[in-house]
């Protein structure tokens, strides 16, 4: 009875609601995306694990399998021994040549010891006792190895790529042999002759390898790399070489693929894919070599909450993930960021008896100098572990926030039609007045 109804005021009205109904709509996407969407928290890593799991798929379009050495190592000077590596031979069109495939593993002290039991000579003049169990100074494969000889110590050190400079002065069973040689050549009057170096080891021409697989790292700053087969010893830890490069080695191919390289679990649901996929070739690989480095930054990463982990979906790795142990779900993986140079293979930087040249310039400094005096081709990956971690949620806005806001919508809108409505009505009776007055 109070309102008057007007064409005017029955429009503003039809626009006002048509307001509402729009704003409503923005609010409601605004909610849903919300709800979608992540948020990164990142915090300084405390939790303690003891290894990295790494899996990787790379291909060597050039290198032969047997001319493909992998090895592993970290800062702290612990050498991987790579039992879940495999190789896979590819012929020149990169196709796979028969079913087998070949482990990479050194020979294990069993294959040793039934070598030695069918037949092999020791060299060792030792008066052996029943029982008698010499140690190995660290450097056993499996608990239990027995080093009786010098040899047998000497493999085992070069199995674990330590020095072994030091072994015919301190090792009691290298003092030993040393000292019965020397006074068996002293009592015939025989100068000992000298081992004869190795050859350079020839590359096989026309085969690729493929080498897929997992291994389990120390998590700590380290580095696994790919390199021909020279032959000779590398010492990486005394940044120090032996290495006689053949001709062949010279024109070492380091062209690969990466198909995969992964740190910790993966996920279907994961975005992040690394260097999946990346393809790297030298130009004119019969004229030229060198050294790939790659430079990864590790970031731990947990995935928090029970949509985060559906939402990642089943694991696509070699390895089933752990299962959480606390009342919140959370997977833990690591993400990482790289960087990439190529450095051409100069042999002037080596001298002919292994040494460094006293000219060669060293141009990266850190823990992994060694890279750039030696400059073995091949594919070298360098790994860093940052002492923070991201921690991702999943955004969750309550359902009572959208209802408060819808209303207070509506009702913000509504309440601004009835003053814009009542300021033209206003306006209309005082020109109606001023038309016909009283």
């Amino acid at each position: 009875d109070l309102s008057v109804q007007t064409a005017q005021g029955g429009m503003t009205t039809l626009l006002g609601y048509a307001f509402v109904i729009l704003l409503m709509m923005v609010d409601v996407s605004t909610w849903m995306g919300q709800n979608t969407g992540t948020k990164e928290h990142v915090m300084v890593h405390t939790r303690l694990e003891k290894q990295l799991h790494t899996s990787l798929n790379i291909t060597f379009p050039a290198v032969a399998c047997d001319d493909l050495v992998i090895e592993s190592i970290d800062i702290g000077g612990d050498s991987n021994i790579i039992k879940s590596l495999a190789k896979i031979r590819l012929n020149a069109d990169g196709e796979r040549m028969g079913v087998r495939e070949k482990k990479v593993a050194d020979r294990t002290y069993e294959e040793e010891k039934r070598k030695y039991e069918q037949g092999a000579v020791m060299k060792s003049v030792r008066v052996e006792v029943a029982g008698y169990c010499g140690s190995c100074y660290g450097a056993h494969s499996v608990e239990g190895q027995c080093c009786n000889t010098c040899d047998e110590l000497i493999k085992a050190y070069s199995k674990k790529r330590w020095s072994k400079k030091e072994l015919t002065q301190t090792a009691e069973q290298c003092k030993e042999e040393f000292e019965a040689e020397k006074a068996a050549a002293e009592t015939t009057g025989e100068k000992k002759e000298e081992k004869p170096k190795p050859k350079p080891k020839l590359l096989r021409k026309g085969e690729g390898c493929n080498v897929y697989g997992d291994l389990d790292v120390n998590r700590v700053g380290g580095i696994f790399h790919f390199h021909v087969d020279t032959g000779s010893e590398i010492n990486w830890m005394e940044h120090k070489s032996q290495i006689e490069l053949s001709e062949d080695a010279t024109k070492f191919n380091p062209s690969h693929i990466v198909h995969e390289l992964s740190f910790g679990p993966t996920y279907q649901g994961m975005e992040f894919r690394g260097m999946d996929n990346l393809n790297r070739t030298v130009e004119n690989a019969g004229e030229n070599t060198g050294l790939f480095m790659y430079y990864c930054q590790l970031v731990p990463t947990t995935y928090k909450g029970a949509d985060m982990v559906q939402d990642l979906g089943r694991p696509t790795g070699r390895r089933r993930a752990k299962k959480w142990t606390t009342e919140i779900p959370t997977v833990d993986t690591v993400q990482y960021f790289y960087t990439e140079k190529f450095e051409p293979f100069s042999i002037e930087g080596i001298s002919q008896d292994g040494d460094e040249d006293k000219d060669a310039k060293t141009k990266t400094q850190g823990s992994f100098d060694f890279i750039q005096q030696i400059m073995l081709p091949g594919v070298f990956f360098q790994y860093e572990l940052y002492p923070f971690s991201v921690e991702i949620t999943k955004n969750s806005a309550p359902l009572r926030h959208l209802l408060i806001k819808l209303m207070a919508t509506a009702g913000g809108v509504i309440t601004i039609v009835g003053w814009v409505q009542a300021l033209f009505s206003t306006k209309g009776r005082r020109s109606t007045s001023s038309l016909f007055p009283k």
